[in-house]
C-alpha cells in the first residue's frame, strides 16, 4: 500500500480516519466495542510509520539523511517524554476524557500541517504493481538477501531488539538485585529517555567523524555491547558503583540506542530504491515484532 499510493495523501488519510476511532474510545460503552476501536488504529498508526520514512526518503537528499532522521528521533522521543507528564496533569485538572479530545485536535492539526508538504514524485516501479501477497513477500526477503548492508543492518537491528525486549522488563529486577528503590528505578528510566535525546544532538558531529552510516552503526553496537556487559556484570555484583555512576551508564544506553536506531533507519533507506521502501519497512516491523513477541517469553523462563 504504501509504496503504491502517495505518501503524504497515505499519511493524512490515517491522520484523518484515526480520528473517529479515538472519539469512539470515549464513546464506547463497554470493552467489547473498545478493543475492536483500539485494534483499527492500531493498524493506521502501522501504516503511518513506514509512509513517514519513506515521505522522508523522498524529500530530502541522500547526505542529509542521517540529520533529518534525527530530527524525527528528536520529536518522537520527546513526545514520549513530555506526553506522558501532560497527560498526567490534564487528567488531574479535568478528566480522562480530555485526553482523547486533545488527540483529536491533535490528528486535526497533523493533518493540516501534512497538507502544506510537496507531493514526492512518483517513482516508476522496477516490480509488478500487482501480485500475491506470499510472492511479494518472497521477491522482498530476495532483495534484502542480495543487499549485504542491508541483511545485516535489519539483521543486526532484529536481534538488538530481541536481546533488549530480553532484557527490558527484568530491568526492575536488576535495580532490586542492587539495592536501588522504585525512586532509583525511575531516574534510570528517566536518563535512559534524557540519552535518546541528547544522542540526536550528537549524531550530525558524529557523521561528519564516520561518514559511513555502517560505520557508525557498528561502533554503537560495540560501545553499547560493552555497556550491556558492564550491566551485566553489575547485576551479579562482580562491580560495584554508586547510583551516581549507574545512572551515567544508563544514559549511555540511552545515547547508543539512538545512535543504532538513527543510522539503521538511514541505511533502509539509503540502500533501498524509493519505489519499494515500504514494503522493506513492512518486512523489518514483521521480523522485529516477532522478536518482540518471542523475546519476552523466553526471558521470563
Amino acid at each position: 500500500m504504501v509504496d503504491r499510493s502517495s505518501k503524504k495523501q497515505l499519511m493524512i488519510m490515517c491522520c484523518l480516519l484515526r480520528i473517529p476511532f479515538v472519539i469512539g474510545f470515549i464513546l464506547a460503552p463497554n470493552l467489547y466495542f473498545l478493543l475492536p476501536l483500539v485494534f483499527f488504529k492500531e493498524v493506521l498508526d502501522v501504516i503511518f510509520d513506514p509512509a513517514r520514512q519513506a515521505y522522508i526518503r523522498f524529500v530530502v537528499p541522500r547526505d542529509q539523511l542521517q540529520e533529518a532522521n534525527a530530527l524525527s528521533q528528536l520529536s518522537m522521543n520527546g513526545a514520549k517524554i513530555t506526553a506522558p507528564a501532560l497527560g498526567g496533569l490534564i487528567v488531574a485538572a479535568f478528566d480522562p476524557q480530555m485526553v482523547f479530545i486533545l488527540e483529536v485536535i491533535g490528528f486535526s492539526l497533523a493533518s493540516i500541517a501534512l497538507l502544506r508538504l510537496p507531493i514526492e514524485e512518483k517513482e516508476k516501479s522496477k516490480n509488478k504493481e500487482g501480485g500475491l501477497f506470499w510472492s511479494d513477500f518472497a521477491d522482498r526477503i530476495r532483495y534484502i538477501r542480495s543487499n549485504r548492508i542491508l541483511a545485516f543492518n535489519i539483521g543486526s537491528m532484529t536481534f538488538s531488539m530481541f536481546i533488549i525486549s530480553l532484557y527490558d522488563k527484568l530491568i526492575v529486577l536488576w535495580t532490586k538485585n542492587l539495592g536501588i528503590g522504585i525512586d532509583g528505578f525511575g531516574t534510570i528510566l528517566s536518563a535512559v529517555a534524557v540519552g535518546s535525546i541528547v544522542g540526536t544532538f550528537l549524531v550530525t558531529p558524529f557523521s561528519r567523524l564516520f561518514e559511513n552510516p555502517l560505520m557508525m552503526s557498528a561502533a554503537a553496537g560495540l560501545l553499547g555491547g560493552g555497556i550491556w556487559l558492564l550491566i551485566g556484570i553489575g547485576g551479579w555484583r562482580w562491580v560495584t558503583a554508586p547510583f551516581f555512576v549507574w545512572v551515567v551508564v544508563w544514559f549511555w544506553v540511552g545515547i547508543m540506542s539512538l545512535f543504532s536506531s538513527i543510522t539503521y533507519t538511514t541505511l533502509i533507506q539509503s540502500e533501498t530504491p524509493p519505489e519499494m521502501i515500504g514494503r522493506i519497512i513492512a518486512v523489518t516491523h514483521g521480523f522485529q515484532n516477532t522478536a518482540l513477541l518471542i523475546s519476552p517469553l523466553l526471558g521470563a523462563v
